[in-house]
């Protein structure tokens, strides 16, 4: 992928012998928190991503607990300096990160809910957030919506 995208709608694994992402490829990763699965690239020989390659990753299920997930594995895995991470349409109540480790030939994504601290908001509603958003059966983008239409 030397300066294209790829969507990886679904949390399978492709296997291939090599993987090259440019400085203008990005890759797109699917992640299901709820069977714990996410698009993975299991990768026998190298896996190559220059310098400003992007990666990314979208939630396909609600989280209801911290999540990694790892999208390459590689037998080697060679890394630039890679533009900030995507996450899509990750919700407000989400925080996420990526690590690359070079040494392992892995690229992980870290998910998790957002503290009350974090989101700004009081002891009152950090409560019912804990006990109200659980029993929602939304998606993120629902629940943003349904958020929005309260303001």
């Amino acid at each position: 992928i030397p300066n294209g995208s790829l969507l990886l709608q679904s949390a399978d694994s492709l296997r291939l012998s090599s993987l090259n992402v440019g400085s203008l490829g990005a890759i797109r990763f699917s992640a299901d928190p709820v069977s714990g699965k996410a698009s993975t690239l299991n990768v026998a020989g190298t896996a190559n991503l220059a310098s400003g390659a992007s990666l990314g990753i979208e939630l396909r299920s609600k989280l209801t607990s911290p999540a990694t997930f790892t999208v390459v594995q590689a037998n080697q895995l060679n890394v630039g300096t890679l533009a900030p991470p995507s996450f899509g349409e990750l919700s407000y109540f989400y925080v996420g990160s990526m690590a690359t480790n070079p040494g392992a030939g892995s690229v992980t994504f870290n998910v998790r809910r957002r503290t009350a601290a974090e989101a700004g908001i009081d002891d009152f509603l950090a409560q019912a957030d804990a006990h109200g958003l659980p029993a929602l059966d939304y998606d993120a983008s629902d629940f943003d919506a349904e958020l929005a239409s309260l303001s």
